[in-house]
């Protein structure tokens, strides 16, 4: 996992090294309305724009994902992410329909709690098993871009 702000000198660095990184950067840079809509920033990653109530973690799964990274970017409210390892989930109980999403029980063991707020990203990669959703403090409106990078297309 990677986490980071938007504007500080860590990300600029990561940005120059992960053509990736630079075009989801690239692509946020550019003002855009907000729209319920899943666009293609480019060859290899597409971004979707979520927004949901957060909420109870006993209501949010815990997922990770073999074909894409993710790299999420809060632009309004906060949500508590949990991240576990492989190790602590066991076996996936439940897959979407095109197999990139694994779905697990909880943790046997503690997880990494992170706090996303507005400005703030973080980047799941297959290991960074994670539920997203959980309220800080109360449900607030979240808004969040998901950009999902493409493991083969950029060899990660």
């Amino acid at each position: 996992m990677i986490t980071g702000t938007l504007d500080d000198t860590t990300t600029k660095h990561l940005a120059s090294a992960l053509p990736w990184m630079e075009a989801c950067l690239a692509w946020l840079r550019e003002q855009r309305p907000w729209t319920a809509e899943t666009e293609e920033v480019c060859e290899g990653i597409l971004v979707k724009k979520v927004e949901y109530p957060t909420t109870s973690p006993s209501t949010c799964q815990f997922e990770n994902h073999e074909r894409d990274v993710d790299l999420q970017v809060v632009i309004e409210g906060m949500e508590c992410i949990e991240i576990a390892r492989p190790e602590d989930v066991g076996e996936a109980n439940q897959r979407d329909s095109d197999g990139d999403v694994a779905f697990y029980a909880d943790p046997v063991n503690p997880v990494t709690k992170l706090l996303l707020g507005e400005g703030r990203y973080a980047v799941f990669f297959p290991e960074d098993v994670h539920r997203c959703g959980a309220s800080v403090s109360g449900g607030v409106r979240l808004r969040k871009y998901v950009f999902k990078v493409s493991r083969a297309k950029y060899s990660i």
